[in-house]
């Protein structure tokens, strides 16, 4: 039996959990530009706004760990960071909107 496989194994998983933390993340900053910046264009496409709540609701489950949460919180505010998302009314009275779908 070959004993590096499961260890390959579980290290893929954990780069993909990784991965999608980081993008799942990433829901703040492009709901900013969705609303004031450079994708105010997606704001006619109804089918945009329900593929990111879909895509983002396993990370509204996985932010009840508390670690999680910070993780998401830390990567949100990256990503707004990153991506000069603009401060919006709704965005600074919901900070973390990744945990609210």
């Amino acid at each position: 039996m070959n004993l590096g496989r499961p260890r390959r194994i579980v290290g893929i998983a954990a780069m993909l959990f990784a991965v999608y933390l980081g993008t799942a993340s990433m829901r703040i900053a492009v709901g900013r530009h969705i609303t004031d910046g450079y994708l105010q264009w997606l704001r006619d496409v109804p089918e945009v706004g329900t593929a990111i709540d879909l895509y983002c609701l396993p990370a509204s489950y996985l932010a009840r760990v508390v670690a999680l949460r910070w993780a998401l919180d830390e990567l949100s505010d990256f990503w707004c960071e990153v991506s000069a998302a603009p401060e919006t009314r709704q965005n600074a009275l919901h900070r973390s909107s990744v945990l609210r779908l």
